[in-house]
């Protein structure tokens, strides 16, 4: 009897280290197999990079004051601004400084972003699985639904885990806000760290996901206060138990969040109303989309309208069935969660469809949506797996981790239509063409982009990164400027009126004209003093 007393507590104690050991052996495993796998299918990009243009030369000229810590801005935005604030451009910058620069692992500045691409994509896959472990509360469904969301996601795109394309990189950081977002559904707060993190790289990267996780916000809170209201006010969050019990997580959430806002409340008080209006005026003054064809961009994600509604009639029953029963396990409660998050998911992406896109027909915007179907098939897959004995759970999650890594790598092989705007060699014999025209100071360009101007404005701001590499500034931009080539582009009244100015297409040279420069496919005409 004495000996047996102590043994109480002892046994979960160690069933609890055990699983915690579990959980980080599974989380260093993932890591690692992703890391390796998303590197070894991106070493020929990689090795390949060299000189950028187009949008990845317009993210270096970012990119370039973020190494030096001075940037403030996000990305550029097609409609003319930057978006709110700079986290993913400085993710880009430290994989530049420090496996290009610092440690020399890779030929070109370009190449290091690559490499800080796919360590990125795997740092969301890890947050994502360890969210589902709490979820789930059982770490083979976790790792099995985390396995099957990733070869979903390179299926659906196969430059979303590689690809340095800024509407693929939204997709894993609104994954792993979906998955945490989920916890507070049933009032729990164990994720609140990855939910501030993912919503400030989301908000940083578009201004729109301010709309998309304000709406999932108040879905979760209304589906938290309908299926809660019976069981206590310790897991509602409209009470004042759960904000007492809760208050420090709550407050350290919303510092993290916080952090996020820094570089935007500082241009807005360098300059009010700062960047802060542009949004709302591009808000306030477009047209709304129907419904229909609102419905038929949120469809395109699922594979079409039978995929959707097939997944709505399995998971709006369950939710409303389930949710409110008071004898929930914990997978149950977690799957129940995930499906509320999923339906505010749908809704905000109805919401931002139909009165925050304005060219519909552009499906890369939504991109970020596949999120969603990747992680359903997730949840069907650990809800299979929950029908399998318990002690074959991890056998199977890891079989199924190799199989899904070997599709991952399958579906990736094939690269993008982008990457060849990852080394054009042909930028630099422009840039040594340009730099004699600016031996007295910046020239002033005119895009003339009457004939590809793709080509045009894609090979320029090329040039411009390049030069900019070599702390060289060898031109203003006055007709066809826009954000991409960032403000300090634009030409001084000083510039306009005696710097000599030359227009930029693609064309052929003219005989007997005036002066010109051809080289690459441009044509610098001089057309000013």
């Amino acid at each position: 009897m004495n000996s047996a007393g102590p043994a109480g507590p002892v046994g979960p104690t160690a069933s609890s280290a055990a699983g915690v050991v579990g959980r980080l052996a599974w989380g260093a495993a993932i890591a690692v197999a992703v890391a390796v796998v998303l590197l070894s299918v991106n070493a020929p990009l990689v090795a390949g990079a060299g000189v950028e243009t187009g949008d990845f030369a317009a993210n270096t000229l970012l990119i370039l004051d973020a190494k030096s810590f001075g940037l403030l801005t996000g990305n550029y935005s097609r409609v003319g601004f930057n978006h709110p604030g700079p986290a993913i451009l400085y993710v880009l910058a430290a994989g530049e400084a420090v496996i290009h620069d610092r440690l020399g692992l890779v030929s070109s500045p370009f190449a290091g972003q690559l490499v800080a691409v796919s360590l990125y994509a795997t740092i969301w896959i890890v947050l994502i699985f360890r969210v589902l472990c709490r979820a789930f509360e059982d770490t083979a469904p976790a790792a099995l639904a985390t396995a099957v969301f990733t070869l979903c996601i390179a299926m659906l795109d196969g430059q979303t885990l590689n690809g340095p394309w800024f509407p693929h990189l939204y997709v894993c950081p609104f994954a792993a806000f979906v998955v945490a977002i989920s916890r507070l559904v049933h009032g729990r707060t164990d994720s609140l760290g990855t939910l501030a993190v993912s919503a400030g790289f989301l908000v940083n990267g578009h201004a729109s996901f301010g709309v998309v996780m304000l709406v999932m916000g108040l879905t979760v809170l209304a589906a938290n206060t309908v299926l809660e209201t019976d069981r206590g006010s310790g897991t509602r969050i409209a009470s004042r138990r759960f904000w007492g019990a809760n208050l420090t997580r709550l407050a350290v959430a919303g510092a993290l969040l916080f952090v996020f806002f820094i570089p935007l409340l500082i241009l807005t008080v360098r300059a009010f109303p700062g960047p802060v209006m542009d949004y709302l005026n591009f808000g306030a003054h477009r047209k709304s989309n129907g419904i229909l064809a609102s419905l038929r961009f949120i469809w395109f994600f699922w594979g079409g309208p039978v995929p959707f509604v097939v997944g709505a009639v399995i998971a709006l029953p369950a939710l409303v069935l389930l949710g409110r029963r008071s004898d929930l396990d914990g997978f149950t409660r977690g799957a129940n969660g995930l499906i509320a998050a999923f339906v505010a998911a749908f809704l905000a992406m109805l919401t931002y469809a139909r009165h925050g896109v304005d060219m519909i027909e552009l499906q890369y915007i939504g991109y970020f949506y596949y999120a969603v179907p990747a992680l359903a098939a997730g949840l069907a897959a650990a809800c299979l797996l929950k029908l399998v004995r318990s002690r074959l759970r991890a056998a199977v999650a890891l079989v199924a981790w190799v199989f899904c890594l070997a599709g991952v790598h399958r579906a990736m092989a094939q690269p993008g239509d982008y990457v060849v705007e990852y080394n054009a060699p042909g930028v630099v014999d422009i840039y040594r063409a340009v730099k004699p025209l600016a031996a007295a100071g910046r020239i002033v360009l005119d895009l003339d982009g009457s004939n590809d101007w793709g080509y045009v404005w894609g090979h320029v701001v090329g040039v411009q990164a390049y030069a900019k590499r070599r702390h060289e500034d060898l031109f203003c931009i006055d007709r066809s400027w826009h954000i991409l080539f960032t403000r300090k582009a634009l030409c001084t009244a000083a510039e306009l009126a005696g710097h000599p100015r030359y227009t930029v297409r693609k064309a052929e040279p003219t005989p007997g004209g005036p002066p010109q420069v051809a080289v690459q496919g441009l044509v610098f005409t001089r057309t000013g003093p």
